[in-house]
């Protein structure tokens, strides 16, 4: 084994037993209510004041001395090298689960041989297997839980909408896989606006346009729909008398003019040219030409 390799191990199981001191040390604290000394509600606030750092790595060290206090196994593994940080938090992530906490203290050195001998994922993979099973309820309770907490908004950050959304493992397929016929079936006529027709798009862009489609399609947008949106344009006075002038023909080489019949022309003063910002000429008399 090259050098590099066996110092890397050697750290490796360094920082295993350090943070098995750390972990040993709030559980100990935590035991004894030493944190009440000084003014501390609770552990995680003793943690907090004392290493800094955020709220949720405070609240991942208690978790885990929790873990190796209610492991005695595992904690020893743990502080000998045997098994490493993440094997630490796989327990950790199970034991934080109420409904299965007391059949894990039971089966925890039939799981730890399995963290000892197998890869990490399989270990993991074996870990979530059992909890299933051991939380004979947890799944109906866990999609309770999330349909409850389900929500979506759409948010303006900067120049941009961002479209949040959450809710459970089967809405998202089913979202999912209707998105993903929308952009395979997209169309430059549906989902795309005309100046853009000739324009590539890669799979980003043609799942927000599939995305967009589907909403505007919701409202009565779009080729196929008969419901009217209604669109609020606002413009000020100016563009708004430049734009009926251009619409209705209106000449306007060195200012505009206004058509009385075909061929009379009553004396009056023009307007700025709107195209040109040319100063104004007083027209006059019966004839159309300047």
């Amino acid at each position: 084994m090259r050098t590099a390799e066996r110092r890397l191990l050697a750290l490796e199981a360094q920082r295993c037993r350090i943070d098995s001191e750390i972990a040993a040390l709030i559980a100990q604290v935590e035991r004894e209510r030493t944190f009440r000394d000084d003014g501390h509600r609770t552990v995680k606030g003793w943690v907090l004041a004392t290493l800094g750092g955020s709220d949720k790595a405070a609240r991942e060290r208690v978790l885990t001395a929790s873990t190796l206090a209610a492991l005695p196994a595992v904690a020893a593994a743990f502080a000998d090298g045997s098994i490493g940080s993440d094997h630490v938090r796989a327990f950790a992530r199970t034991f934080a689960n109420r409904r299965v906490r007391e059949a894990l203290v039971v089966s925890a050195e039939l799981l730890l041989e399995d963290a000892v001998e197998c890869p990490f994922p399989a270990f993991e993979a074996r870990l979530h297997a059992w909890e299933s099973k051991a939380d004979a309820d947890g799944a109906f309770r866990e999609a309770g839980d999330i349909h409850a907490s389900r929500s979506a908004r759409v948010r303006q950050v900067g120049r941009e909408a961002v479209v949040e959304a959450n809710g459970s493992a089967l809405d998202g397929e089913l979202i999912s896989q209707i998105l993903a016929r929308s952009s395979r079936s997209s169309s430059t006529s549906t989902f795309e606006r005309p100046v853009l027709a000739a324009c590539w798009r890669s799979d980003a862009q043609r799942g927000y346009d599939a995305f967009l489609a589907i909403f505007r399609a919701a409202v009565g947008e779009g080729p196929n729909c008969s419901v009217p949106v209604n669109v609020n344009v606002v413009i000020d006075q100016r563009t708004y008398e430049d734009a009926a002038r251009r619409a209705a023909g209106a000449p306007c080489s060195r200012g505009i003019r206004r058509r009385i019949g075909s061929t009379d022309v009553r004396p009056w003063t023009a307007l700025p040219c709107p195209r040109t910002r040319c100063s104004p000429r007083r027209w006059s008399g019966r004839s159309a030409e300047s």
